[in-house]
């Protein structure tokens, strides 16, 4: 029987930039393919939409996927959302390595190559670990699903407004601004 050594969040940091795209799930490795261009582009709009509010606001701070968060321990998951939210409060101090606590809020924005069952495990991990709210941005689609840890999944579309009350107060952002250019 071949056995593997499960890596922790501090060798998966120790690699530094050689680790390219990737993750660490329950201590496995995980390639991740690069984000394409209208991933890219997805994102942009959401930083500008959001970032901006936030800070205006200071509501909190937003972090781009470069930020991976542990969510598991022994073994460690650790996972780099697209985007992360703190809530002013819980806005982590002095972190030496990737996050500890969970976010208020996570964006995940869905590329072609996403399987289906990935992203809904990785949904799944995120409201688990004490995320909040999980937005799955689904740009082919120009939908958002909203998942909360106290309802069911909401889907928004186009012509919907995406309002979220206690984690962003006061924010309202039309769907369609987060696709269009």
């Amino acid at each position: 029987m071949v056995t593997t050594k499960l890596m922790t969040a501090q060798d998966l940091f120790n690699l530094g930039d050689s680790a390219g795209h990737c993750e660490l799930i329950r201590g496995e490795f995980i390639e991740v393919t690069p984000p394409n261009t209208t991933h890219a582009a997805t994102m942009t709009n959401i930083v500008l939409l959001i970032g901006r509010y936030v800070k205006d606001h200071r509501l909190g701070k937003l972090y781009t996927g470069d930020a991976g968060v542990v969510i598991e321990h022994d073994p460690d998951t650790v996972l780099g959302p697209d985007l992360s939210f703190f809530i002013a409060e819980r806005v982590p101090i002095d972190v030496p390595v990737y996050f500890q606590t969970p976010p208020d809020l996570v964006i995940e924005i869905v590329s072609p190559s996403n399987a289906a069952r990935e992203i809904e495990r990785k949904t799944g991990m995120y409201l688990e670990s004490g995320v909040r709210q999980v937005w799955v941005v689904y740009p082919a689609k120009r939908q958002v699903v909203v998942h909360s840890s106290s309802g069911e999944p909401r889907t928004l579309h186009d012509d919907d407004q995406l309002t979220e009350g206690d984690i962003l107060p006061g924010l309202s952002i039309n769907v369609s601004s987060i696709f269009d250019d």
